[in-house]
């Protein structure tokens, strides 16, 4: 996994990558990137290593008025 937000406090001293061995990862169909902040992220289709792109793990958002932590 890539931090994309190092300096977010759920990554407090884990640097700018982490090692999951084994994990579920959910895909989200229609997922827009650029109405969140990726707090954590993978370069590669978590099922299929060969193809590239950018696949949320975990995330934050601010709709309206609220506050949302996704991971």
């Amino acid at each position: 996994l890539h931090a994309g937000d190092e300096s977010h406090p759920a990554n407090a001293g884990m640097g700018p990558t982490w090692k999951l061995p084994l994990e579920e990862i959910y895909l989200f169909r229609g997922h827009d990137a650029s109405a969140v902040t990726p707090v954590w992220f993978m370069k590669h289709h978590p099922n299929h290593p060969e193809q590239a792109g950018h696949f949320p793990v975990s995330w934050t958002s601010e709709p309206g008025r609220g506050r949302v932590f996704y991971t």
